[in-house]
C-alpha cells in the first residue's frame, strides 16, 4: 500500500515538473520568435513589446509556481519519509510476529513431547498400557451403574409398594362399609 501510495505521489511530482518545464520554455521561444502558424501575424513592431510584458508579467508567477512547487516537492518528500517509517515499523513488526509464532510452535512440540513422556511414565509406574487402563476403567465405570441401577430399581420398588399400601389403607374403610355384591340380602321377616 505505502509502495503504491509512493508511486502515485512520484507520478504527481514528475507530472509538476514537466508541466513547469513546458510553461519554463514557452516563453524562451517567444523571445526567439514566434512559431510559425497559419494565422495572420502582427506587425514587426508589436512583436518586440509582447514579449517584453508577457516575460515580466510571468516572472513573478513562475517564481509563485516554483515555490509551490518546492512546498509540494518537501511535503512529498516528509510523506515519502513517513511511509519509510511505517514499512521499518511493519518489518519489525512481522519479524517478531514471526519470532514469536517459531517460539509457539517449538512450545507446542516441547509441551507434546511431555505429554507423551508423562503417559509413558504412567504406564511404566502403573504397569499398564492405556488400553489395559481404559479396559479397567471401563470395568469400574459398568460395576458402578451396575450398583447405582440396582440401588435405583429398589428406591423405585420401595415408592411402589408405600403407595400401594397408603392406597389400600384408604380404600379399605370403603370396602367394610359398602354391602357384599356376594351376599344376597334377605328381606327381614316380621313376625
Amino acid at each position: 500500500m505505502e509502495i503504491v501510495l509512493a508511486a502515485v505521489v512520484a507520478a504527481v511530482v514528475a507530472a509538476a515538473v514537466v508541466s513547469l518545464m513546458t510553461r519554463r520554455t514557452r516563453p524562451a521561444a517567444v523571445a526567439m520568435g514566434p512559431a510559425p502558424s497559419r494565422t495572420a501575424e502582427p506587425g514587426p513592431a508589436a512583436r518586440p513589446t509582447a514579449t517584453v510584458a508577457r516575460t515580466r508579467d510571468e516572472d513573478p508567477e513562475l517564481d509563485v509556481r516554483r515555490a509551490e512547487l518546492a512546498r509540494i516537492e518537501e511535503r512529498l518528500l516528509s510523506k515519502q519519509e513517513a511511509l519509510d517509517l511505517r514499512l521499518a515499523e511493519v518489518a519489525r513488526k512481522e519479524q517478531t510476529l514471526e519470532d514469536r509464532a517459531r517460539n509457539l510452535d517449538r512450545d507446542s512440540e516441547k509441551l507434546k513431547e511431555a505429554k507423551h513422556e508423562h503417559v509413558r511414565e504412567l504406564e511404566r509406574v502403573a504397569g499398564l498400557s492405556a488400553g489395559q487402563a481404559r479396559q479397567i476403567l471401563l470395568k469400574e465405570l459398568e460395576d458402578a451403574l451396575r450398583h447405582d441401577s440396582a440401588r435405583l430399581i429398589r428406591q423405585v420398588e420401595d415408592e411402589a409398594k408405600h403407595e400401594a399400601e397408603r392406597r389400600s389403607r384408604a380404600v379399605q374403610p370403603e370396602v367394610q362399609q359398602a354391602p357384599d355384591p356376594d351376599v344376597d340380602e334377605v328381606p327381614a321377616e316380621d313376625a
